[in-house]
């Protein structure tokens, strides 16, 4: 049957006096996280950073299902790659960036990624913020925040906005006779 996991975190980033530190963190793992499947909603909203919602030590992979995440740092963070295959992905960052690894490969589904127009440091942040490649070659995708989201390959169209928007701002397209699509 039809499975569907929420995790919700709150507080903030805890100091040992010996110096180590932990910030609140949704699902993290030092290997894969591999999604097939089902619901999974994620919600950390500790304020400060290192916040992720899904926070992975090698890929994050997402074949099939609904994955919905919100994260006050970055959203969705691997040391190694976000691979989307399929499925629904929407990552949402309150203050720095939606996606964050540094390779982020787009082949199917639905993604959604936003990143903040400002970050506490007076940086910006990006839907997809990635050091080695963004390659989008299926799917689709719509990425939103203040900094450089663009894609280094594709093999078809998107949605990649940079600016500033404000809490419950539309974002409206419309094609070349100006009929919203």
């Amino acid at each position: 049957g039809d499975a569907e996991v929420t995790v919700v975190t709150t507080g903030v980033k805890a100091v040992h006096e010996s110096g180590l530190d932990s910030n609140p963190k949704g699902v993290s793992v030092g290997g894969v996280i591999d999604m097939s499947g089902k619901h999974l909603w994620i919600k950390t909203m500790g304020g400060t950073s290192g916040t992720e919602a899904m926070d992975a030590g090698n890929k994050i992979i997402v074949n099939s299902g609904v994955v919905k995440a919100r994260a006050f740092d970055d959203c969705v963070k691997s040391d190694i790659a976000v691979v989307v295959n399929g499925g629904t992905f929407a990552a949402f960052s309150d203050g720095n960036d939606g996606l964050d690894a540094p390779t982020i490969e787009i082949n199917g589904g639905v993604v959604v990624a936003c990143g903040t127009n400002e970050k506490a440091d007076g940086g910006k942040g990006n839907g997809v913020n990635y050091d080695n490649a963004f390659t989008v070659n299926g799917g689709t995708i719509v990425a939103l925040g203040g900094g450089d989201t663009m894609p280094t390959a594709t093999t078809q169209s998107g949605v990649y906005y940079k600016g500033a928007m404000s809490r419950g701002a539309s974002l409206c397209l419309h094609d070349a006779s100006g009929a919203m699509v």
